[in-house]
């Protein structure tokens, strides 16, 4: 959460991404569109951050038209980086990291298997999925959790999906939790916009599993590990490790 803070503050100042020159599209700078001011909107990116013996990696997702702002992102990374990031949440402290490489690329998710008879979940960062003001924690939540994730990201990529919605649902919900290792997390953190308010930060982790007729939600639990699920995945929340059986 703080890396992204940190790159946050840094794309604060960027301009549009045409700038040298009259852009026919008129391309809004990417502060306002990746980070925004509306809370609940969908944002069309995640950060991963992986600790490696001394070396910190992070791997910053761009998905769909958010891809016009991907030299400003990775500029901008760099530089937050560098500049340094908080070393506990709400201290003004700073520690600068010094970058060592960085890569871009283009990533597509593998080809999900035809049938699904289990799925082992692991919740490698609080996973918040919510009906209203409530945290779900049962299992079944997170499997469909990965479908609301994808409709919710479709926009984004320009494209119309078209599913039996009702029945991938009921299809959760029928699910037998066969192993429930699901544990409560909470935290606190704090916004740039609201530097006075310790924000609470609830969800699960660890690992259940999961059986049924799951093919169905192949496609979606095969993106799940791209794209994160459940609630404020841009944050860093909702990183799932997925290992699917016949």
């Amino acid at each position: 959460m703080r890396i992204r803070g940190a790159l946050g503050r840094v794309l604060a100042l960027a301009g549009p991404p045409i700038a040298h020159r009259h852009d026919p599209f008129d391309r809004p700078p990417p502060f306002p569109a990746l980070f925004g001011a509306d809370e609940e909107t969908t944002r069309p990116f995640v950060i991963d951050v992986d600790v490696l013996g001394d070396v910190i990696q992070v791997d910053l997702r761009l998905f769909g038209t958010a891809a016009f702002w991907a030299d400003q992102c990775r500029v901008a990374l760099v530089a937050a980086l560098a500049a340094g990031v908080s070393i506990k949440a709400g201290s003004r402290h700073r520690c600068p990291l010094e970058p060592l490489d960085c890569l871009m690329r283009r990533v597509c998710a593998d080809l999900p298997p035809r049938s699904v008879g289990a799925v082992s979940l692991i919740c490698l960062t609080p996973v918040a999925v919510r009906a209203g003001a409530a945290v779900l924690t049962v299992p079944p939540a997170l499997l469909y959790a990965a479908v609301t994730r994808v409709r919710r990201l479709a926009p984004w990529l320009d494209v119309s999906l078209t599913a039996d919605w009702a029945m991938l649902r009921s299809i959760c919900e029928q699910a037998r939790v066969v192993r429930d290792r699901l544990s409560p997390y909470r935290a606190v953190r704090f916004s740039q916009r609201q530097r006075d308010r310790r924000i609470p930060v609830t969800g699960l982790l660890g690992e259940c599993r999961i059986e049924g007729d799951l093919s169905p939600l192949a496609p979606f639990l095969v993106l799940a590990e791209h794209t994160h699920i459940g609630s404020h995945a841009a944050l860093g929340m909702g990183r799932v490790r997925l290992v699917m059986y016949p």
